[in-house]
């Protein structure tokens, strides 16, 4: 039986990569929005140290691109580990390759809702904070594909790559 911790990985950081995209690029418009109109108001803005900060704000959360990235490395990096202690029969291999398949096409749906999400008109201002996810969930067909291929050597190639059985 295929062991769990393969294909149900590649679930997991498809629909973690694509909830942190969306709701990071939200949480940049909604605070861009926001510290706009502090800024604009004379009350609140009394000082050029205000200012900094509230623009120093708007500066960090583009930054939250970069959290993605990496949750997205770890991500693949945990598959490709578990894929190397978790034993699988080379039988399972087709199983694992349809679902993979499925994986891939449905993370094209997703690609295609970031797209429809990402290039409304409210978030088109907060986009280019956003440069590595936006590619990421662009192409995300692709780097599933490449996940799911790396994770099926990793998990399937083990027993003849360390020398073992495949009984081990």
């Amino acid at each position: 039986m295929m062991k769990k911790g393969s294909v149900q990985d590649v679930a997991l950081m498809m629909c973690v990569v694509f909830a942190l995209g969306i709701a990071f690029l939200a949480t940049h418009y909604i605070l861009g929005q926001t510290i706009n109109k502090l800024v604009l108001n004379e009350q609140a803005n009394q000082s050029e140290g205000a200012v900094t900060a509230f623009n120093t704000v708007i500066t960090m959360t583009g930054r939250l691109d970069y959290v993605i990235f990496g949750v997205f490395i770890g991500l693949t990096l945990g598959i490709l580990i578990t894929g190397l202690f978790v034993g699988g029969h080379p039988l399972f291999m087709i199983l694992y390759f349809f679902l993979v398949c499925i994986l891939t096409g449905l993370s094209a749906i997703i690609s295609n809702v970031w797209e429809a999400f990402s290039n409304r008109a409210d978030f088109i201002t907060s986009l280019p904070a956003f440069p590595i996810t936006n590619h990421l969930l662009t192409y995300f067909p692709i780097y599933i594909a490449v996940v799911g291929g790396l994770g099926i050597i990793a998990m399937f190639a083990k027993p003849y790559v360390f020398g073992g059985g495949i009984n081990e």
